[in-house]
């Protein structure tokens, strides 16, 4: 698929002295005519609001993912926190895992854009972009058939997942994920003490 000859994995980095590049850009100054219209409302803040008091919101401390009303292909999974923090890192992970074995998910692609470094870093900005992570479903690699056609690049999305069933299947898997690892637990505990 893509013309590559063999699987394989990409690694890219992009850094700007003093914006984001393409879409993270757009997002951003998006989110900031949305302040201006706004009274000064947090757009990043609103967009989990939504989707979590829609039921599509999974939390984890100071940390949020939740399946996108409006991904670009068929699943996206969009998670953010205010920095990077071991609560993100353990959302990304279970997401991650619930995604694979839930959801049944082969390949992925994953973005993320971090909140500006150096300088801009220092500045106090109540609409400073928070860690963005997104991550859709690139379908089953075995496939011969593309995973993206020319409604994704020129139109309008089709969208094969539904938001609202992939929230629930990511929160009850990390749910009895969560449970397994606790009868761990208690059972590695228990045979402690009898020893």
């Amino acid at each position: 698929r893509g013309g590559a000859s063999q699987v394989h994995t990409h690694f890219q980095i992009s850094l700007c002295k003093d914006r984001y590049f393409a879409q993270w850009e757009e997002r951003r100054t998006a989110a900031r005519r949305y302040a201006g219209r706004t009274s000064g409302r947090n757009y990043w803040r609103d967009l989990a609001l939504a989707h979590d008091a829609a039921g599509l919101a999974i939390r984890r401390g100071n940390a949020v993912a939740f399946a996108s009303l409006t991904p670009p292909v068929g699943t996206e999974m969009i998670l953010m926190a205010d920095s990077l923090s071991d609560d993100l890192a353990a959302l990304m992970y279970d997401v991650l895992e619930q995604l694979f074995k839930r959801v049944g998910m082969r390949a992925f692609s994953m973005g993320v854009a971090l909140p500006p470094l150096g300088a801009m870093a220092r500045v106090k900005d109540p609409l400073r972009m928070p860690v963005i992570c997104k991550i859709v479903d690139r379908g089953n690699p075995d496939d011969v058939r593309s995973d993206m056609s020319a409604n994704e690049i020129y139109g309008s999305p089709i969208i094969s997942t539904d938001p609202f069933s992939l929230a629930r299947q990511i929160a009850a898997g990390m749910a009895e994920a969560r449970e397994a690892r606790e009868a761990a637990r208690r059972e590695a505990a228990a045979a402690a003490a009898a020893a």
